[in-house]
């Protein structure tokens, strides 16, 4: 704690001085550094994947040039599922930590994955660790009572 002077208006409209202890603490709520760091990295696997995968779609009919590019863009528009549910992860955990495992599993069958441990690990893996964050981080914040977008 600090000790110092505060001013203001008082009801009358007169400048006063007053002396009174300040407590300096930080406006936000600062809550559990777990949950947080659960929430920066849920935030940034599950973004660097969907950006990754959007990314990849987009361009991998770029080898002909902007034709090819256009042509593809298409392609992307599954992709561009996993950024909305990213930005909604963000904002609500709860929900988008859903709709990330249900990108998950959608990924799974709609891409046709099988048995390729390489596309598990890049394509599934990381919106299934990231949407069980999102879920653990709202739990926990829910628990504490901390404001869910405090971080």
């Amino acid at each position: 704690m600090l000790r110092g002077i505060a001013h203001h208006f008082n009801a009358s409209g007169d400048f006063q001085y007053i002396d009174r202890e300040i407590i300096m603490a930080n406006i936000d709520y600062t809550g559990n550094r777990a949950t947080k760091w659960m929430r920066y990295i849920a935030r940034a696997l599950a973004l660097i994947w969907a950006v990754w995968w959007t990314f990849f779609a987009l361009v991998s009919g770029a080898g002909e040039g902007l034709r090819g590019l256009l042509a593809n863009a298409p392609n992307a528009l599954p992709e561009l599922v996993f950024l909305v549910s990213v930005a909604i992860a963000w904002r609500w955990e709860a929900v988008g930590g859903i709709m990330l495992l249900l990108c998950a599993l959608g990924t799974f069958f709609f891409f046709h994955i099988g048995r390729h441990l390489f596309m598990h690990l890049t394509f599934v893996l990381p919106p299934v660790v990231a949407g069980f964050l999102f879920l653990a981080s709202w739990r926990k914040s829910r628990t504490l009572g901390m404001p869910q977008n405090s971080a």
